[in-house]
């Protein structure tokens, strides 16, 4: 009984060395690799295609609404960062006269976003590029000898309000924008024009409210103003009419 414990041992103790050799054959070639793969996420550094910084610059030339363009491009380019792992977009927003004293210094930005009335000094600066799925009479803003430099990406409009008929209209025309170009385009004859013509958009509107002259050709801004007044009790009804083909 003794010597079959003593055989059972010896052949346990050589059972259990076989596993132990057999693990050290069979680990270089099954847990190594795993180990190797993790440590190497742990210390991989993420390449992308791209890394650096787009900076942009917007440039504002007329009055906006409750949400800025500015805010409309911060989204539009946290959309872009998250699709295009490495490369980050920098907004720089300034008023007309802030950009042009940047283009005097000879300072330029990797992309451009501007309104109407910022000239043509950083034309040359421009590259063509290619545009689908855009309205042809949209892509018309953006070219120049027939070469498409720019894309609009946000568009307005004008509308005739109206509180009586006393024939003078009102148009803001201090500034870079030109509403009377939405009246010639829509064959509106004027009989008189209220004789201020240093009112910018928002003084026009505000003369509109104080009954200076009973119509103003306003923005969407001031649609969206005196429609809210209405509501509010604070107006009496006005008469809307909205000035089509001319942004």
């Amino acid at each position: 009984m003794k010597i079959f414990k003593t055989i059972l041992d010896w052949i346990t103790r050589i059972g259990l060395s076989a596993i132990v050799v057999l693990f050290l054959i069979v680990a270089p070639f099954s847990i190594l690799p795993s180990l190797l793969k993790n440590e190497a996420e742990i210390n991989r550094v993420e390449k992308f295609d791209y890394q650096g910084i787009l900076e942009v610059w917007h440039v504002e030339t007329f009055e906006g609404g409750s949400v800025s363009r500015s805010t409309f491009l911060e989204r539009e380019a946290s959309i872009f960062e998250k699709k295009h792992k490495g490369t980050y977009i920098v907004i720089q927003t300034m008023s007309l006269e802030q950009f042009e004293l940047n283009i005097a210094s000879n300072k330029r930005p990797n992309m451009l976003s501007f309104g109407i009335g910022v000239g043509n000094s950083f034309v040359n600066d421009l590259i063509e590029i290619n545009s689908n799925n855009i309205r042809d009479d949209l892509l018309l803003y953006g070219k120049l000898e027939n070469k498409q430099l720019a894309i609009p990406y946000i568009l307005g409009g004008y509308a005739l309000i109206s509180q009586n008929n006393d024939g003078v209209v009102g148009v803001g025309l201090k500034g870079v924008t030109n509403p009377l170009m939405a009246l010639s385009t829509n064959n509106k004859k004027i009989a008189k024009l209220y004789d201020d013509t240093n009112l910018d958009s928002y003084d026009c509107y505000d003369k509109f409210l104080k009954g200076n002259f009973g119509t103003i050709c306003g923005t969407q801004r001031d649609v969206y103003r005196i429609f809210n007044r209405q509501n509010n009790g604070k107006m009496e009804e006005c008469n809307f009419e909205f000035l089509a083909g001319y942004s």
